[in-house]
């Protein structure tokens, strides 16, 4: 999976992440400066968050792999909207009383497009299906794999000093 985040009222990107879910590896890259960093995807010391099932999880809502995640749900249509099949959704948080209508993607599995009472829209744009395959996971050779802490410093880590004697 490949998003990429868009400059504040620009086209250009700034930030691009890449998840290959087959060999569990993630990157982020920066094609400003035509770099890019792996990221760990074990190890992490942060607490897991409470709950043993998806159920559990509050709400969610758009990006969701579950239409109406952690609410009552009613399907309400099916429709084919720019090529791909939709299935829209009336949703209904139990505390809050907060209605949203969800449209839920079969070919991507998320939702793409909610709407909430208050007319609200947040909705995913410009989806790209690109075929799969191992040039979709490796960067150009133009770019340089760089650790972390140089990606987000913009300055290679230095070497421990050590005075001559």
């Amino acid at each position: 999976m490949r998003t990429t985040n868009l400059a504040s009222g620009s086209e250009k990107p700034f930030l691009i992440t890449i998840q290959n879910f087959k060999t569990e590896q993630s990157w982020i890259a920066s094609p400003g400066r035509l770099y890019y960093a792996e990221l760990p995807v074990t190890g992490d010391s942060q607490p897991v968050a409470p709950g043993k099932e998806i159920e559990d999880l509050p709400f969610l809502g758009i990006l969701s792999n579950k239409p109406c995640q952690g609410m009552e749900g009613q399907k309400l249509d099916e429709r084919e909207v720019k090529g791909t099949r939709l299935t829209v959704w009336k949703c209904r948080h139990a505390e809050s009383g907060e209605t949203y209508l969800q449209h839920y993607s079969t070919l991507l599995g998320v939702v793409v497009r909610q709407e909430s009472g208050e007319g609200q829209i947040l909705e995913l744009r410009d989806i790209n299906l690109d075929p799969p395959g191992a040039a979709a996971f490796k960067p150009s050779e133009l770019w340089r794999e760089v650790t972390l802490e140089e990606f987000f410093t913009g300055v290679p880590a230095l070497p421990e000093y050590e005075e001559e004697k």
